[in-house]
């Protein structure tokens, strides 16, 4: 996000309990959270994390007036995801940005993508066709959480379809999106840590959990 910086704010669309949010204020960008669960936002503000309760439809922004939208892991919630995205575009500035972030490949698809209200997940190419569509030009893309893919493979995909983890799955806690303080979590920690720097450098990850994606609003002119 340092290599495609706006001028302005980012409005975190979707924001939830603002978790993103800091850290991108910890990392000097200006943000604002649009959360419209009011349980959410009353955490937002308990972290000092700037916030308005309301959904983006709620704000009647004009056209034109957004320097930077995110949305992280929010589009896949979405039935209508290309329409919300040409919805952004339009209240993008010419050149404005959207980064998201969104929860990769079908073949991933697992009970815990149905409790959590997904209607898709995406790979790259699939990605980049709806924010085309939608008006946007790609400025980058790539997979995040390599590490991650065989565990959330085998522990998510295959268990979740033998319906061994169907009893648990409603008590899942905060800590399943912690790394284990053990071995196997340091192991795992230095490999996302690998992968953050190759990213921050312009490179990319070929295969992850997730796919992040920076497009740019299309200026006037361009078809």
């Amino acid at each position: 996000m340092g290599r495609f910086s706006s001028t302005g704010p980012i409005l975190d669309v979707g924001g939830g309990n603002g978790l993103v949010a800091m850290a991108l204020l910890d990392a000097g960008f200006p943000t604002i959270v649009v959360e419209p669960g009011p349980a959410a936002a009353a955490i937002c503000v308990r972290r000092k994390v700037p916030v308005i309760e309301a959904t983006l439809q709620d704000l009647d922004l004009e056209n034109g007036s957004l320097d930077a939208v995110g949305m992280f892991d929010v589009l896949e919630h979405i039935e209508e995801d290309g329409a919300t995205l040409a919805q952004i575009h339009a209240l993008l500035r010419p050149g404005g940005h959207l980064y998201l972030t969104v929860p990769a490949y079908r073949w991933l698809w697992s009970p815990e993508d149905v409790d959590a209200g997904h209607y898709r997940r995406y790979t790259r190419a699939s990605l980049a066709r709806v924010l085309r569509e939608a008006g946007f030009e790609i400025q980058y893309q790539s997979y995040l959480f390599s590490a991650l893919v065989a565990p959330l493979f085998i522990v998510r995909t295959l268990m979740g379809r033998l319906s061994a983890l169907k009893a648990g799955r409603a008590r899942q806690s905060a800590s399943e999106h912690k790394l284990p303080d053990n071995f196997i979590g340091r192991l795992l920690g230095r490999s996302l840590s690998r992968e953050a720097r190759r990213i921050s450098r312009g490179g990319t990850v070929k295969i992850g959990t997730s796919c992040f994606a920076v497009a740019r609003a299309r200026t006037k002119g361009i078809k």
